[in-house]
C-alpha cells in the first residue's frame, strides 16, 4: 500500500541567505554619498563608494571609517558613540547605533550541519559526553585545532569526524539598530539565544548567557534579539504570530524601547520557538531519538533462546481493536520483554508490511512465512497476558517456560525504576522510536504554527455510560467549544488540524471558520455521521486506506504545537505522549495542551 501518503505538499524551507539590498549612505553633514567618493562628504566618509552596500559592507564602514585607519585583520577597534542614517530604497531612515565597546573586525558563528553532535567534556573523542547539539543548532566558541570550545556553556566539539563536517564556521557582523528593524534593511533578525548573547556581547553589554531574559509575554511580539537599555531580551522565534511571512506587520509590534540587534547572516529555520517544528526538525529529533533508543535497548540482556515472542499482529490489527489503547500496551511491552531477554520473531512477509506502514521495526529476528507459521501453530500461550489474547484472531504465542511473563509482573515493571527513568524514560521515547519513520514521511498540514483538535465520538460512547463522565464527553465534541478554548489560551492561532471519526464534525468545522481559522483534516480517514457506528466497537474499520487516515489523524496531532482533546481516549493520549516525545528539549511556550475531559492544562 502507499503507506506514506498523504493530503499535504512536502513544507520546503529555504535556509540560504537573502542578498543585501542596495543602500545609499548619508554623510556626517548630511550630503549623500553615492557613487565614487567625493571630498564633501569629508575625510570621515572617504571610503565611501557604490550605490550597492551590502550589510557587511556597511559596518566594514563603521568600522574602518570612524577611526580613519583601517584595522588589521583579528585586530580590535574602539569607537566613540556614533550613528549613521541608512536611506532604503524606499526612503524610510533607519538608524545604526554603535555603542562605545572594543568589537572584533567580525565574529565567527558554528552552525551544526550533521543530525547531531556531540559535546564532550574535553577535545578527545575518548571523553565524556556531557551533551548534544542538533542540525540547525548555533555554536559560540573559539577554535583550537579540529575542536571548538564553547564560549558559553563549556564543553568542546570536535568540527569534522572521518572526514564528514560536524561544524561549519560562517563570519557574520552583528549590529544595534536603534530606530526600524533588521527587515527594513535587508537584515536578519538574531532567531538563536546563544547567538543573541554574542551579539550583545560583541555590542559591548556585558549580559551572560543565564541573565538573557526570554520573552514570555502574551502580547503578538516579532521575535528576534533586543537591547533594552543594559537588558538584553531574547523573542523565541515564532513565539506569538506563527511563520516569519505570516505575521502581519500591523500586529506585530515592539516597545519603543526595544531596539533590534540584528546579524547579516540568516539562521536556519528548522524550529520556531513555540513548538512548530518542520519536516527537517522532525526527521533531525526522530533521528536522535532513534540514536538513543539503540543504546537503551543495547543496555538491556542479551536476548535469548529461552523466551521468544511470535508476534504476528499488524498496524491493521491495532487499528481494528483500538490503536490508542493497542499501541498503549505495544510500546512499554517492548521494553518489558527486553529487560528480561526475551526476544521477537516475525515472518519475513509480517516484516515487510509492518515497515510499509512506516513503523520501526522491534523484532530480532525475521523467519520464512512457513517457517514462522509452523512454529506460531506450535506455540504456547504468553502468561495468560490480556493483550497477548486480545488480539483475536491473530493471538501472539509464546516460547517460553510457563509464568516466564504476566499481566502482573508487566504491571510491576511499568511502576520500576528501570522503565521510569533508570533505563527507559516512560511511554514518549519508547512512542517516537515505534512511530519515528511515519513521521518523518508525514507532509504536514501547515508549514507554519498550527493548533490539532481530536473529536472522538460514536462506539465511544459504550465506554463513557460505564463509569466515565458523559456530559464532558459531549462538550469534548463540540467544535465550537474547542474552538472557544484555543481563543481563550491561544488567540493568536488560527490554523487548525482536526482528526476526528465523525463527518459532522467535519462539516460542523466548515461552517465555523467565520473569516477567521483556516481549518484542515486528514483526506483518507474513516468517518460516519455521528462517529464510528456502536457495532464497530472494537472492530473498526482496519483496511489499507482506513489505517493510513489513523496513522495521518496521529502524526497531525503529535506535530501540532497546541494539542485539545480529551483524556478519556487512548488516541489523544498517545497523541500527547508522542508530541512530548517529538518535542523533548526543545523550545516552546506554555501552556501547549488543554484536557476538555478534564477541564484543564495537559502540558
Amino acid at each position: 500500500m502507499d503507506s506514506l501518503s498523504g493530503q499535504y505538499g512536502p513544507v520546503d524551507i529555504d535556509l540560504d541567505e537573502r542578498p543585501m539590498g542596495d543602500h545609499k549612505v548619508w554623510g556626517s553633514e548630511g550630503r549623500m554619498c553615492n557613487g565614487k567618493c567625493s571630498s564633501q562628504c569629508g575625510k570621515r566618509w572617504a571610503c565611501v563608494a557604490g550605490s550597492t552596500v551590502a550589510l557587511s559592507g556597511l559596518l566594514w564602514v563603521v568600522a574602518n571609517c570612524l577611526t580613519r585607519v583601517p584595522p588589521a585583520a583579528g585586530a580590535t577597534v574602539d569607537f566613540d558613540s556614533a550613528s549613521i542614517d541608512v536611506e532604503l530604497p524606499r526612503q524610510k531612515a533607519v538608524v545604526i547605533n554603535v555603542t562605545k565597546a572594543a568589537l572584533p573586525h567580525s565574529y565567527v558563528e558554528w552552525v551544526v550541519v550533521n543530525p547531531i553532535a556531540n559535546v564532550r567534556s574535553s577535545n578527545s573523542l575518548t571523553a565524556q559526553q556531557i551533551g548534544i547539539k542538533e542540525k540547525g543548532a548555533i555554536v559560540i566558541g573559539d577554535k583550537q585545532g579540529d575542536w571548538v570550545k564553547l564560549a558559553q556553556t563549556g564543553g568542546w566539539m570536535v568540527i569534522a569526524l572521518g572526514g564528514k563536517p560536524l561544524l561549519q564556521s560562517r563570519t557574520v557582523n552583528y549590529f544595534h539598530v536603534q530606530s526600524g528593524s533588521c527587515k527594513d534593511m535587508a537584515a536578519f533578525s538574531i532567531d538563536d539565544k546563544h547567538a543573541c548573547m554574542a551579539a550583545a556581547s560583541y555590542l559591548g553589554y556585558q549580559t551572560p548567557l543565564g541573565d538573557v531574559e526570554t520573552y514570555k509575554g502574551k502580547a503578538q511580539r516579532p521575535q528576534g534579539c533586543y537591547a533594552e537599555g543594559r537588558k538584553i531580551l531574547f523573542v523565541p522565534g515564532q513565539a506569538i504570530c506563527g511563520d516569519h511571512d505570516g505575521c502581519k506587520s500591523n500586529l506585530m509590534k515592539r516597545p519603543n524601547l526595544w531596539e533590534p540587534l540584528c546579524s547579516s547572516k540568516a539562521y536556519p529555520r528548522w524550529m520556531s520557538g513555540n513548538g512548530y517544528m518542520d519536516s527537517s526538525a522532525i526527521a533531525t529529533r526522530v533521528a536522535v531519538n532513534k540514536k538513543h533508543m539503540a543504546k537503551v535497548f543495547k543496555a538491556c540482556p542479551a536476548p535469548t533462546t529461552q523466551c521468544t515472542i511470535l508476534w504476528p499482529v499488524s498496524i491493521n490489527n491495532f487499528v481494528r481493536i483500538g490503536f490508542g489503547a493497542s499501541i498503549g500496551f505495544f510500546c512499554p511491552a517492548q521494553a518489558y520483554f527486553a529487560t528480561i531477554g526475551c526476544k521477537f520473531a516475525v515472518a519475513k512477509g509480517f516484516a515487510s508490511h509492518w515497515k510499509g506502514t512506516g513503523f520501526a521495526p522491534f523484532w530480532n529476528e525475521e523467519l520464512p512465512d512457513a517457517v514462522f507459521h509452523t512454529r506460531w501453530n506450535q506455540g504456547g500461550d504468553c502468561g495468560g497476558m490480556y493483550w497477548m489474547r486480545h488480539f483475536k484472531p491473530m493471538v501472539v504465542k509464546c516460547e517460553m517456560p510457563p509464568a516466564f511473563i504476566s499481566t502482573p509482573k508487566y504491571d510491576a515493571f511499568l511502576r520500576s525504576p528501570q522503565y521510569n527513568g533508570q533505563l527507559f524514560d516512560g511511554w514518549s521515547n519508547l512512542y517516537l522510536q515505534s512511530f519515528g519513520p511515519r513521521l518523518s514521511a508525514y507532509r504536514l498540514p501547515y508549514n507554519h504554527s498550527f493548533a490539532a483538535f481530536h473529536v472522538r465520538k460514536g462506539d465511544k460512547e459504550i465506554e463513557i455510560r460505564d463509569g466515565g463522565n458523559e456530559n464532558m464527553f459531549q462538550k469534548s465534541g463540540s467544535v465550537e467549544g474547542l474552538l472557544a478554548i484555543l481563543n481563550q489560551y491561544w488567540p493568536h492561532i488560527t490554523s487548525v488540524f482536526i482528526a476526528t471519526d465523525d463527518s459532522n464534525t467535519v462539516e460542523q468545522a466548515a461552517k465555523a471558520v467565520h473569516d477567521k481559522y483556516n481549518i484542515t483534516w486528514s483526506a483518507n480517514a474513516a468517518r460516519y455521521p455521528g462517529g464510528s457506528p456502536m457495532a464497530q466497537f472494537e472492530n473498526h474499520a482496519s483496511n489499507d486506506g482506513a489505517v493510513n487516515g489513523v496513522l495521518d489523524d496521529q502524526a497531525g496531532l503529535a506535530s501540532a504545537n497546541v494539542l485539545i482533546g480529551a483524556s478519556d481516549s487512548g488516541f489523544f493520549n498517545v497523541a500527547r505522549t508522542l508530541n512530548i516525545g517529538l518535542h523533548k528539549g526543545m523550545p516552546r511556550l506554555h501552556p501547549w495542551c488543554y484536557d476538555v475531559y478534564r477541564r484543564k492544562i495537559c502540558d
